[in-house]
C-alpha cells in the first residue's frame, strides 16, 4: 500500500472514531434530559460527518496533486538522465569513428587489407548515422522544455553540437579520396593529418566541457 492510500485509510478511520466519540459525549451530556431529541442530534452528527468527509476529500485531492507534481519531477529527471546517457554514448561513438578514420586515412596502399574498400564504405555510412543521431540529440534537448527543464547556459550545448557537426564533416572528408588512386590517397593523408589531430582535441574538449558540471547545467521549474 502506498503512502497516498495509507493516508486516506487513516483519515477515514479517524473520522469514524470522531463521530463515535461525539455521539458518546452527546449521550452523556443529555442523558435524563426531557427535552432531548435524538432527531436534532442526528442532524448535527450528519452535518459534522459531511464536514469531515469534505475535509477528507480536500486532503486526498491535495495529496494527489503533490503526488502528480512529484511524478512530473521524477519524469523530468529521468529525461535529463536519458539525454546525458545518449550524449555520452554519442561521444564514445565519435571517438571510435575518429580512430577508424585515422587508420583508413593512414593506410598505405601496398599493405591495405583486402576489404579496404568495404571498410571505407562502412565508415562513410557510420558518419551518416552519426549525423542523424546528432540531430536527434538536438531534438531531445528541445523536448526537455515539455518537462519544464531548460539549460542554464545554451552556449555549452550549442558548442557541443557545433564541434561534433564540424568533426563529422572533417571525418567524412578525410576518407573522400578515390580508393583506387594512390596519389589522391597520399594527398588526403598529407592534407588531413594535422586537421584530424585538431578534430580529436575539439571532441575531447567539447565532451569534457559538457560533463564538467553536468549537475548544474539545467534548471527545473515548478
Amino acid at each position: 500500500m502506498d503512502c497516498r492510500k495509507l493516508n486516506i485509510v487513516l483519515l477515514s478511520t479517524v473520522a469514524v472514531l470522531l463521530v463515535v466519540v461525539i455521539l458518546v459525549l452527546i449521550k452523556s451530556l443529555f442523558v435524563g434530559s426531557e427535552g432531548f431529541e435524538w432527531g436534532s442530534v442526528s442532524d448535527w452528527v450528519s452535518s459534522i460527518a459531511n464536514l469531515i468527509m469534505a475535509g477528507a476529500a480536500l486532503y486526498a485531492a491535495w495529496n494527489a496533486k503533490n503526488w502528480f507534481q512529484t511524478k512530473i519531477k521524477e519524469n523530468a529527471l529521468n529525461q535529463v538522465t536519458k539525454f546525458w546517457t545518449n550524449c555520452d554514448l554519442f561521444s564514445l561513438e565519435m571517438l571510435k569513428t575518429y580512430e577508424n578514420i585515422c587508420n583508413l586515412n593512414n593506410t598505405e596502399p601496398d599493405i591495405e587489407p583486402k576489404n579496404f574498400a568495404h571498410l571505407v564504405k562502412t565508415e562513410r555510412e557510420v558518419i551518416d548515422l552519426l549525423n542523424i543521431k546528432l540531430a536527434s540529440l538536438k531534438s531531445e534537448l528541445q523536448s526537455l522544455t515539455f518537462w519544464k527543464v531548460s539549460p542554464k547556459d545554451e552556449a555549452i550545448f550549442n558548442n557541443y553540437f557545433f564541434s561534433n557537426q564540424i568533426a563529422l564533416g572533417t571525418l567524412r572528408e578525410a576518407i573522400s579520396f578515390d580508393i583506387n588512386d594512390i596519389h589522391d590517397r597520399y594527398h588526403y593523408n598529407v592534407s588531413y593529418g594535422k586537421l584530424l589531430v585538431d578534430t580529436f582535441d575539439s571532441l575531447i574538449e567539447a565532451h569534457a566541457t559538457l560533463k564538467k558540471d553536468m549537475n548544474n547545467l539545467f534548471v527545473f521549474s515548478n
